[in-house]
């Protein structure tokens, strides 16, 4: 049925397009009772109108007689102001000039009604774009206040970035400049070691020196035996002493702060002639040196570092210098 309605339309509307009116014929043939008011009702329009062309006024009013009997005031305006056309044109083909006067005058008060309606339409419709517009002006000026944050917020973490990496910049400058100075300081400091080193060493070569002359006055007997061994104790006082040594390792201990301690920590055999030797060591003096410096022949100095070997656990292809110079 819902086919057969389908149908319908498709011959009305083939027939409101071409005029063809045996279109009309054929949908009158397919109506039955179960096709919708609403085909029904465009059928009846159609052939309504097709019996006016045709001059046929009184064969249509059995169709017009049916459409006006419909609940109209349900119905489009479009659609009752065809009724209301097709009634008048009707009832003016067949002398009834009162009903056609009065479907002219509803058609006309149709009109003003769908006129004043299409006024109220187009003044709904320019409010509706008033507010369209208005909607869209916020809309835009929210997504402006919106970039405008973000880029303010994006302004302030590069302000954040620059300040923090500007700080991080200041510190690594401050920091390599005080490791500078520390670098500067301990190696005036190593200087001072070596140059005391050097110092108290050239002195015990200046007093060894007269301790010789002393030695060969004496062979000669130039002067007297008192006085050859005043002379010898005035020189050896004057020989590394006590007072020397501990000079020595306060400029030492700054260059390498806690070397001794670590030293004595880490291998608790040493003793503090080991601890002694070792400073001379890791000042870099040599075998000669170290002799001078401790009163020693260079044999025994040998001797001392076989020692300090041993209670440093090395073995014989370790080195005793590499071992010193990774501690402090």
């Amino acid at each position: 049925r819902r086919d057969t309605g389908f149908c319908v339309n498709v011959l009305i509307n083939k027939y409101l397009m071409s005029g063809d009116s045996e279109a009309l014929v054929e949908a009158c043939g397919l109506m039955h009772p179960g096709i919708p008011v609403s085909v029904r009702m465009d059928l009846n329009l159609a052939l309504s109108g097709w019996y006016c062309s045709e001059g046929h006024a009184a064969e249509a009013l059995p169709c017009l007689e049916w459409l006006l009997s419909l609940p109209l005031e349900d119905r489009p305006a479009d659609e009752i102001r065809d009724v209301y056309g097709i009634a008048a044109r009707v009832y003016d083909a067949t002398g009834r000039a009162d009903s056609a006067n009065f479907y002219y005058r509803q058609i006309a008060v149709l009109q003003d009604s769908m006129l004043s309606r299409n006024e109220s339409l187009n003044i709904l419709n320019s409010e509706v774009r008033e507010e369209i517009a208005k909607n869209d002006e916020k809309r835009e000026n929210e997504l402006k206040q919106e970039r405008l944050r973000t880029w303010l917020v994006v302004l302030a973490l590069l302000f954040v970035a620059g300040v923090a990496l500007f700080y991080l910049y200041r510190r690594m400058q401050s920091h390599r400049l005080a490791t500078l100075r520390t670098s500067l300081e301990l190696e005036r400091e190593r200087r001072k070691v070596v140059s005391s080193a050097l110092a108290m060493t050239e002195k015990d070569n200046v007093l060894e020196a007269v301790l010789s002359d002393i030695s060969e006055i004496k062979k000669g007997g130039e002067i007297g035996e008192a006085q050859i061994r005043q002379l010898e104790q005035n020189v050896k006082m004057h020989l590394i002493g006590r007072q020397d040594w501990e000079d020595f390792k306060v400029l030492f201990e700054k260059v390498h702060p806690g070397f001794s301690s670590l030293l004595k920590t880490t291998y608790p055999a040493v003793t503090e002639g080991d601890i002694r030797l070792s400073i001379y060591l890791k000042a870099g003096m040599n075998t000669k040196q170290i002799a001078r410096m401790l009163q020693l022949q260079p044999d025994s100095v040998k001797k001392n570092r076989q020692r300090l070997r041993r209670h440093l656990g090395l073995t014989a292809d370790q080195s005793l210098e590499d071992l010193l110079r990774s501690l402090g």
